[in-house]
């Protein structure tokens, strides 16, 4: 994984709250999270204290989220809407499934709300009772059409608002 953000606030904020995203959604490991605490702490000369306690934290620490949460405070919404193409791409190696990915959306954007607009929420509606009628067989598609569909809804969330 590649989150970098360098020393000032702004940067250090928008890595920080995007990378709180990626763990909270399971796309990044307590080993990413160290590793960009590393990578701040060594190229700044007086690193925040929550970097240097983050580098500090071992696996299931469950400091880590608040930690992020914190330092990624005062980050812009839409660099944390980076974290729907990570999805989208996870989706589409089927390292995770469409009810997991709807379930997981539904979970983030309820703590959330500021990330995205309106649009995905009235999406998620749709998909979730979609994906049931397909599952039942009352309509002429097929999962792979849903996941197209929230793959493309991903795309276009991760873009919105700016």
């Amino acid at each position: 994984m590649n989150v970098d953000a360098s020393t000032d606030d702004p940067d250090l904020a928008d890595g920080a709250a995007l990378l709180a995203a990626r763990f909270e959604l399971g796309l990044c490991s307590h080993a990413d999270v160290v590793a960009w605490a590393d990578r701040i702490i060594a190229r700044t000369e007086r690193p925040p204290i929550d970097v240097i306690d983050l580098s500090l934290t071992r696996p299931g620490d469950e400091r880590v989220p608040e930690l992020l949460e914190r330092l990624g405070s005062a980050a812009r919404p839409q660099a944390v809407r980076r974290v729907f193409l990570d999805l989208q791409r996870s989706l589409q190696a089927g390292q995770i499934s469409v009810p997991d990915t709807i379930r997981l959306l539904w979970k983030f954007l309820r703590r959330h709300p500021r990330i995205a607009d309106d649009a995905i929420e009235t999406f998620l509606y749709w998909a979730d009772d979609e994906y049931d009628l397909i599952e039942q067989g009352h309509v002429d598609r097929t999962h792979a059409d849903l996941q197209k569909d929230l793959e493309d809804e991903l795309q276009r969330a991760s873009g919105a608002c700016e």
